[in-house]
């Protein structure tokens, strides 16, 4: 049953029709956002005539299918004020992260370009040097004398939009929208699985682990993902627009190309429950690697391995999922299926447990040299090939606690137990299933979560799926036991994670960077084309001034420095502009016989990078630039 929304009470309207209307409108904008951005011109104006009411329309659209959703208005308010404190939280204390030296400064510049320009690729300006000079760096590759941005556009183009409105501190703030409204979107989905009543401590147990928190407070793409995805598996739970909420979860992809994992059980699930929803992914996921194909084709080509080995666990999942359905619809149910996967859930969480004491897991891998590096400051055996898998469930447990997580195995396995003793597979659809989605894509998570093994960096991979799946999981297990009882469960559960986060709350990163480098682009002055040499600036500098400053700039190593200086003098000068080299040590420009000039000096804090302890808090980041001017 549904009824206009605008006559819904506050828990219908907080649970029911808010967290579809939101993912609804971020699917509305990227639909309409990425042709614009394909033909150059994503600026305000185009987008607010066509990406605007694309968001627009589709969130009525799906605002007209609305469903009732009843439940004590307690549980809306609650769930409110859970995400409106989170929203303040991760607003008061965002990050600056301006000088690239991880994910986020990626997004960051990213955003920036495509909100004062609107353009891919990134012109590098080569003619203004001549030959000998390059003009890529960590998270922007060169491609064909351009510079091709390396991740996906989802997050970008969202946040270029708020820098249409804020500036940088626009984009450098928005993830905080984005992160409230995923919050809701986990919010909504558990009043659909579980029941309104439990939504309040989902939203506050999701929102209070810090690496959801974290990832709210930095241009990450994940707090996107966690909305489109669970925005999707809200409709589809609700069996109103199967085909939409399919697309909505796909669409994941444009914001992470790790999300078609995420979405594997959709695939046998579409065969048995829902073609349309199969119809709908396959869609998204497709605009995804087809956008990424255009934009980003040398990021999607380091990725093809995993890529395919995905879509072949697709096929053979649904080959599976065919083959089986003759005998599932002739009600085909062993009396020990039930009992034995029940049990298997419970094994596999001790398995995981004990996974550091059984394995050890080695891979080559591009971050060995950093990887190494701690280990050698922290005290660790030198063996920079560890990835450090074996340990991710121990990464949960230390932002979760060990209480949360027997509860959300206990519930996931009184799901699977529920679900294949008493659900019919054919004919009566339990929206309950999709948690066993979720449970897919948190297991492919747990055995390999595919990222520099660094914290809190690396609880990044724990945000758009495991750890809210593991919330409603405990949530599902409360209330199935007598009120009283579950709301010790919830108190018991609740206070590790906020133990685990209240060292980190107020702990807002890369601050002043911004200031820092408005004060080197003045410094540089506006006829200036710029060369970056050193190691570090190399990696930290080169799209900061491209992007911030608005200037040519180029990469050139230690070496190359002084044998091409006069070959970049005549170019530079010809091009009618003046050379200045960008260092952040003053040694490298003295070595080729330049003059260096301390231009700026920032003292400011960074998240720790520890590789087997939780963090407790941040440690200390100089950022010094000098500059040398090479030519008139």
């Amino acid at each position: 049953m549904t009824r206009p929304w605008h006559r819904l009470a506050v828990t219908p309207l907080v649970l029911g029709c808010a967290p579809l209307a939101l993912s609804a409108a971020a699917a509305g904008w990227l639909l309409a956002s990425l042709p614009l951005l394909l033909a150059g011109v994503y600026r305000p104006v185009p987008a607010t005539l066509l990406a605007g009411p694309a968001a627009l329309a589709l969130a009525w659209l799906v605002l007209r299918r609305c469903p009732r959703l009843d439940g004590p208005a307690w549980a809306g308010w609650l769930t409110l004020v859970v995400v409106a404190g989170f929203l303040v939280l991760a607003w008061s204390f965002s990050s600056e992260h301006v000088v690239l030296r991880r994910d986020p400064g990626s997004y960051t510049l990213y955003a920036q370009w495509l909100s004062a320009h609107g353009i891919l690729p990134i012109p590098a300006s080569a003619r203004v040097f001549g030959p000998g000079v390059t003009f890529s760096s960590p998270g922007f590759y060169a491609a064909g004398g351009s510079v091709v941005p390396q991740f996906l556009p989802g997050t970008p183009l969202l946040l270029a939009a708020a820098g249409w409105v804020g500036g940088l501190s626009g984009i450098l703030h928005a993830n905080a929208l984005l992160g409230a409204g995923a919050l809701l979107a986990v919010a909504g989905l558990t009043a659909r699985l579980v029941g309104p009543r439990a939504a309040p401590f989902t939203a506050l147990a999701v929102g209070a682990m810090y690496p959801v928190l974290h990832a709210a407070r930095s241009p990450y793409s994940e707090p996107l993902a966690l909305l489109l995805l669970f925005g999707g598996l809200a409709l589809l739970a609700e069996r109103r627009a199967d085909l939409l909420g399919g697309l909505f979860a796909g669409l994941a992809t444009v914001a992470r190309i790790d999300a078609p994992a995420d979405l594997l059980l959709l695939a046998p699930y579409a065969v048995l429950v829902s073609p349309a929803a199969g119809a709908g992914a396959g869609l998204g996921v497709g605009t995804g690697l087809l956008t990424g194909a255009v934009l980003s084709r040398p990021y999607l080509a380091s990725l093809g391995g995993p890529l395919l080995q995905i879509a072949a666990a697709a096929v053979l999942l649904t080959a599976a999922a065919l083959a089986a359905r003759g005998r599932w619809r002739a009600g085909f149910r062993p009396a020990w299926l039930a009992p034995a996967a029940a049990s298997a859930v419970a094994v596999v969480g001790l398995v995981f447990t004990l996974r550091p004491l059984l394995q050890t897991v080695r891979r080559p891998n591009s971050a060995s040299g950093m990887i190494g590096a701690l280990q050698r400051r922290q005290g660790l055996p030198f063996d920079p090939t560890r990835t450090y898998d074996e340990w991710t469930l121990h990464w949960v447990a230390w932002w979760v606690g060990w209480p949360a997580l027997i509860l959300a195995f206990g519930g996931c396995a009184l799901l699977v137990r529920r679900r294949l003793a008493t659900v019919p597979w054919m004919g009566s659809y339990d929206p309950a299933a999709l948690l066993l989605v979720l449970a897919a894509a948190t297991l492919i998570v747990l055995w390999q979560p595919s990222i520099t093994p660094d914290h809190p960096w690396a609880d990044r991979r724990l945000v758009p799926v495991l750890l809210p799946a593991l919330a409603i999981c405990a949530a599902w297990a409360l209330a199935r036991v007598p009120p009283l009882w579950a709301a010790g469960g919830a108190v018991v559960a609740l206070v590790p994670v906020l133990a685990a986060t209240k060292p980190l709350l107020g702990a807002a990163t890369e601050r002043g960077q911004v200031a820092t480098v408005q004060h080197v682009c003045t410094a540089l002055g506006p006829r200036s084309a710029v060369v970056v040499t050193g190691s570090r600036a190399r990696n930290e500098l080169p799209q900061t001034l491209r992007g911030l400053c608005g200037l040519p700039v180029g990469v050139v190593s230690e070496r190359q420095l002084r044998a091409t200086l006069p070959a970049l003098q005549r170019a530079v000068a010809a091009a009618g502009r003046s050379l200045d080299v960008v260092a952040m040590t003053p040694e490298v420009l003295r070595v080729a016989g330049l003059t260096p000039r301390h231009v700026v000096s920032l003292h400011t804090r960074e998240d720790a990078r520890l590789l087997l302890h939780r963090p407790a808090g941040t440690v200390p980041l100089s950022v010094n630039v000098w500059v040398a001017r090479a030519g008139g």
